[in-house]
């Protein structure tokens, strides 16, 4: 984007009095598209502020009950979008090369719950619907979805740099807040993340009695999973295996860890947590040895350890399974068509 192009739009905002306001809006997008001859180059200064001062003025005094305005001006190269909120402020944010990279399209036609799980993180809330856990995340707008775009946008695969979640319709009794970017627990490093996790994580528990948390990335061997009961944080735990360490380790295992066959690593600080993730390992190694040198293939000997103790390193596998035990196995969803909704995770709270 041209520096002048922006700078532009800044002063023309600012003498509309606009206050930046990163809220999303889920409303009808009543659309004043401009655009600047062939390039911004082209433009005269003054004939770009001539039009920011027009467009900014037909969105901010036009009357449209019940509807928010946008303003968008191409300037050869970026777009940029300035819209209006509920209050009748203003923001203003610049966006992709083209739009479409900015704000996903979502589907209101209702759908059947799909599945999701795998490199991914997300909420698991004991709530029957989804404005409460919305209004209890403190997110802002929010536009209805169903599951196939809402899931859709919170992967972020069309909008990486833009970053959203989507609030499923309930489930025999449960929501699912769900995003890649999504922050999780961490404490012994990158703090920031960890504090952002706790402010959604908090906001949760403030208003529902069980709020789970899980989340994997395969890529980077990422397992989490936390639990909050009326308010309190029984259970918080994350794994980082492209650092080798823990990342949070907070309560007692819980049972349904233990049957899933998780290590015990209850008491433990993260540091000797991942000392003792370390040390199964290096023994179960040194049995998996000997189990092979008996006569078995590497994929029998590793199922019998399996079977018959604790393994060290969890899976994505083992997480949605947990989840399974304290709630709803993501891959396994039934339920009646609906819609939730979806809403901009705000950078401030993103991973």
């Amino acid at each position: 984007m041209r520096k002048s192009t922006w700078a532009a739009l800044v002063a023309a905002c600012e003498r509309q009095r606009l206050t930046p306001r990163l809220l999303a809006t889920g409303c009808v997008l009543l659309s004043t598209l401009i655009f600047l001859s062939e390039s911004a180059s082209a433009d005269p200064p003054a004939a770009s502020k001539s039009r920011f001062d027009t467009a900014l003025q037909n969105i901010l005094i036009l009357e449209r009950p019940g509807q928010d305005g946008y303003a968008t001006f191409w300037d050869g190269n970026k777009c940029i979008q300035c819209g209006r909120t509920k209050g009748r402020g203003l923001r203003h944010e610049a966006a992709g090369t083209l739009m479409g990279e900015a704000m996903p399209k979502f589907d209101q036609t209702p759908d059947k719950p799909e599945p999701f799980g795998f490199k991914v993180s997300w909420f698991a809330v004991k709530a029957s619907d989804p404005a409460s856990v919305l209004d209890a995340l403190q997110l802002g707008e929010a536009t209805p979805a169903n599951w196939a775009s809402g899931l859709e946008a919170a992967y972020g695969r069309s909008h990486k740099d833009d970053p959203w979640v989507f609030i499923s319709p309930p489930v025999s009794g449960w929501v699912f807040v769900v995003g890649f970017s999504l922050p999780c627990p961490t404490i012994e490093s990158h703090p920031e993340i960890g504090r952002r996790f706790d402010i959604l994580f908090s906001r949760l528990m403030g208003r529902f009695d069980d709020v789970q948390f899980f989340g994997s990335y395969r890529v980077v061997d990422f397992t989490a999973w936390a639990r909050g009961l009326k308010g309190i944080p029984m259970r918080v735990f994350a794994w980082s295996g492209s650092d080798g360490a823990v990342l949070a380790n907070i309560g007692e295992q819980t049972p349904e860890e233990a049957k899933l066959g998780f290590p015990d690593l209850s008491g433990l600080s993260p540091s000797d947590a991942g000392d003792r993730i370390f040390q199964i390992a290096e023994q179960q190694n040194a049995e998996e040895s000997a189990l092979i040198a008996s006569g078995l293939s590497g994929r029998e000997a590793r199922a019998r350890l399996r079977r018959n103790g604790p393994h060290a390193f969890v899976s994505e596998t083992d997480v949605v399974e947990l989840a399974g035990l304290w709630s709803i196995n993501p891959m396994q969803l039934d339920g009646p068509p609906g819609l939730g909704l979806a809403a901009r995770l705000p950078n401030n709270l993103a991973q």
